[in-house]
């Protein structure tokens, strides 16, 4: 599928791993207006509704992968 498939799907297992959501959120170091977030989660596994998350900020996907566009001062805050 692609690197950016791989890694999403990884960060799900260690998020399950740590006992937290089946979620693994990518996103791009860059300077852009707006960011593509990635989000993937485990197939058959407990949560993980990627396409939820990213129909809310206008994106789109399925369960397992999805993803959506946000402008990269709000995502910056988020992360602190």
């Amino acid at each position: 599928m692609g690197l950016r498939n791989d890694i999403g799907i990884e960060l799900a297992k260690l998020s399950l791993q740590d006992g937290m959501e089946n979620l693994g959120l990518i996103y791009p170091d860059s300077d852009s207006k707006n960011l593509k977030i990635s989000l993937r989660s485990i197939k058959d596994q407990p949560g993980g509704n990627c396409q939820e998350i990213a129909n809310y900020f206008d994106g789109g996907g399925h369960y397992n992968a999805a993803g959506f566009y946000i402008d990269s001062k709000l995502f910056k805050k988020w992360l602190g």
